[in-house]
């Protein structure tokens, strides 16, 4: 694995790659399961982006996708690393209740 390179694409696919607890530093920004619907106008009005941001099951099919990737980033993460998870607050705590 290249130092110092920002890896993009599935997740899940990269780390399988990756050896065990050789990642200094994590940061993910996932879906945030804000149960909303999002329309952001950019720049001049002529462009709109739109996403949802609304899990088909709920908080437990948001919390299984989570955990099958928060499972990967601790397993390359190392000991002396140091992990940033950012998302909406209530997702959060559920993702670190049922982390520990």
């Amino acid at each position: 694995m290249t130092k110092n390179r920002l890896y993009c694409g599935d997740n899940l696919e990269i780390l399988a790659t990756m050896e065990k607890e050789s990642v200094d530093l994590i940061y993910i920004d996932p879906p945030f399961f804000s149960n909303r619907n999002y329309e952001i106008i950019w720049g001049d009005e002529a462009e709109v982006r739109s996403f949802e941001d609304r899990w088909e099951g709920g908080i437990n099919v948001y919390i299984a996708w989570m955990k099958e990737r928060l499972m990967e980033l601790y397993r390359v993460l190392k000991l002396s690393g140091s992990f940033y998870l950012h998302c909406y607050s209530v997702a959060a705590f559920c993702i670190v209740s049922r982390m520990k």
